[in-house]
């Protein structure tokens, strides 16, 4: 099936490097260009050069967990606009991410083609929000 979204950027943020490197690997393969961080200083310097059109971002992290940089990424203007789906084996993944707005959640362990669909959909909605705000 044709990627309508190849070329976009994905910013993996998960200190698991089995799951990153996945990540990174099937992502890949599927048209996106990705970049993986494996915690919040990691995050800070992948954004000031080109920021992602989409963050997959895991809860359970070292230091500022992934709550506490969805928080964040909202307060910035820069980072507020982009979508964020939450992937991660917290048990409380739905109040964690809706408590920063983040547009999406799949637990682990996750079917990658199921997180395919779950990330295309969400680069729908975000260009088609992106649209509506232009007219």
């Amino acid at each position: 099936m044709e990627n309508r979204h190849k070329g976009r950027h994905i910013l993996v943020i998960d200190d698991d490097f089995f799951i990153s490197d996945l990540l990174l690997e099937d992502l890949t393969a599927r048209g996106y260009g990705v970049s993986v961080a494996a915690n919040a200083r990691m995050v800070g310097r992948l954004m000031e050069g080109h920021p992602p059109d989409l963050i997959l971002l895991d809860l359970m992290l070292p230091g500022m967990d992934g709550s506490e940089i969805g928080h964040l990424l909202r307060v910035h203007a820069p980072t507020a606009h982009i979508p964020v789906l939450v992937v991660s084996a917290d048990r409380r993944i739905a109040q964690k991410a809706q408590s920063f707005g983040a547009q999406g959640w799949i637990a682990k362990p996750f079917d990658l083609d199921h997180l395919a669909a779950q990330i295309a959909a969400t680069l729908d909605d975000a260009a088609a929000t992106s649209n509506a705000l232009s007219l």
